[in-house]
């Protein structure tokens, strides 16, 4: 079942909401091990594969509510 841009699934009689999210991927390998360059060309380079690119891959993940909350608390800024 969809809502708006978040998918809903029955998983056991309980209904568990999934968000869509885009993270960005190495092209080559799909790692989302990637590092910006500051000064080098091309812009991007894969810490696993050492592929170097100027546009990374955008890949759709899913998470229920709680991974992304757990995620989000996990990358936090604890100053804030």
């Amino acid at each position: 079942m969809i809502e708006g841009n978040k998918f809903v699934e029955r998983s056991h009689n309980k209904f568990i909401q999934i968000a869509k999210d885009l993270i960005e991927v190495c092209p080559k390998c799909e790692s989302i091990k990637i590092s910006i360059r500051k000064r080098k060309t091309p812009k991007y380079r894969c810490e696993g594969c050492h592929n170097e690119f100027d546009d990374p891959k955008a890949k759709i993940v899913y998470q229920t509510q709680k991974q992304k909350k757990d995620f989000d608390r996990q990358y936090s800024n604890p100053d804030e």
